[in-house]
């Protein structure tokens, strides 16, 4: 059987050229799909998730003046699909994905490559909108995008955030700037309105005076008060300090000590009815004057303690009615910071007033101009790849077989032209026939 084969390769044309080299032929076959299905084993599958979006033309794609019918209507969906695809296309969208999913994710040998984060994201931006593709679906509003992965579930999960991403992207890029700017708005006006209240909180607790009409009249009728007693302790320092004539009686002398000058009148009159009978210089005249010094030194004595202790009462009474005077003189500067403080608060709360209004104006504006606007909806959410990218193993081997007999048959055919022999030159100095 083996002898027939060789004998019909050797039938055809140039049959017995491959025989001769048969071992090149062999070694081709052999190794170029071996080759095939090593590159196979090797490389790491890709999967792809697709889907579709529909558009919905609006206002802001307008065909130029003097454009009308198909060639208006085409003018329109492709500059529409473009601006579309651009978006699509774009590096924010790109890094909106990186964010959600991390670098390290998505691209873990890319992350263990390079170490600078802000290189890193600009190059795992780059390589996944390699593996994006978008294309425009001729004749019809329909954009196609296909994310290309090695993780299958990775590639849907990212390929909707894009979507998602996409989505709000448009939205920004096509309808009105007024709702943001009412937003900014709104979120600046409640700024200043919560630093307004902040600020009047701690002056409040710096100052410890929440109501200034209030705390006057507490220290108002606590000056009153204070200055009733130290009246009343003037009066009672006044009548201590008066002289005392010699014709004063305990009932003369409220602020004296009732027993002690009822004891001094009884021996003033014993005094004098010893004097009408007796010498000065006797024994019982000087008995009852002696008692009578040592009873005028105790009220002395009595009285200047009583002195003391109402001298030391009116000093702290007039301390107290001086820091009740600083107080109220404090009081008109916290008055008008307070003052100043609800000033701020109520201009705050007008502005976060107006810009509440106009935020709800420009809801009321975009909604009514929803229609108008161009629209975008995702009419295929992205697939789960089951099969990964490229041809099996089978049609690989195949494939490299062919190409590795056709190699085999170059080859050969190769080396018999560099190696078959050329023309035998004619000889030189021979001389011709006759």
């Amino acid at each position: 059987m083996k002898g027939f084969v060789r004998g019909l390769i050797a039938q055809v044309p140039g049959g017995s050229l491959l025989l001769e080299n048969l071992p090149i032929l062999v070694a081709c076959a052999l190794l170029t799909p071996l080759a095939a299905g090593l590159a196979h084993l090797v490389s790491t599958p890709s999967f792809v998730s697709q889907s579709r979006i529909l558009l919905k033309l609006g206002r802001e794609f307008m065909a130029p003046v003097g454009t009308t019918g198909r060639a208006a209507s085409m003018y329109r969906l492709n500059e529409a699909i473009n601006s579309e695809i651009e978006i699509l296309s774009s590096h924010e969208l790109a890094e909106d994905v990186l964010r959600e999913f991390t670098v390290a994710g998505l691209f873990p040998e890319l992350a263990e490559e390079i170490d600078e984060e802000e290189v890193l994201n600009q190059k795992a931006a780059e390589v996944f909108l390699e593996s994006l593709s978008v294309t425009a679906v001729t004749e019809s509003s329909v954009i196609r995008v296909a994310l290309a992965h090695e993780d299958p579930v990775l590639a849907r999960d990212a390929l909707a955030r894009l979507l998602a991403s996409f989505q709000t992207r448009h939205l920004g890029v096509f309808t009105d700037s007024r709702i943001q700017q009412a937003k900014d708005e709104v979120a600046l006006a409640n700024r200043n309105l919560a630093q307004a209240e902040d600020e009047r909180m701690r002056y409040w607790e710096e100052s410890g005076v929440f109501d200034p009409t209030e705390e006057r009249a507490l220290l108002l009728r606590r000056r009153e008060a204070v200055q009733g007693v130290r009246r009343e302790l003037a009066t009672q320092l006044a009548q201590l300090e008066r002289p005392e004539d010699a014709e004063d009686t305990a009932g003369d002398t409220p602020n004296g000590d009732p027993q002690l000058e009822e004891q001094l009148l009884a021996l003033r009159s014993e005094e004098v009815r010893l004097l009408n009978n007796y010498y000065p210089t006797s024994v019982a005249v000087q008995t009852v004057q002696s008692q009578i010094a040592a009873l005028e030194m105790a009220r002395d004595e009595s009285k200047a303690t009583r002195l003391a202790a109402l001298r030391g009462q009116v000093e702290g009474n007039d301390v107290t009615l001086a820091s009740i005077e600083q107080q109220l003189g404090m009081l008109q500067g916290y008055e008008r910071r307070l003052r100043e403080i609800a000033r701020v608060i109520a201009a705050a709360e007008q502005h976060q007033l107006a810009a509440t209004s106009a935020l709800r104006y420009a809801e009321a504006e975009a909604r009514l101009d929803a229609e108008l606007v161009t629209s975008v909806k995702v009419i295929d959410k992205p697939t789960l790849p089951l099969k990964p990218v490229g041809i099996g193993l089978a049609p690989k081997l195949v494939l490299g077989l062919l190409a590795g007999l056709l190699l085999g048959v170059s080859a050969i055919l190769g080396l018999h032209l560099s190696t078959r022999p050329g023309p035998i030159p004619p000889e030189e100095n021979v001389p011709a026939r006759p």
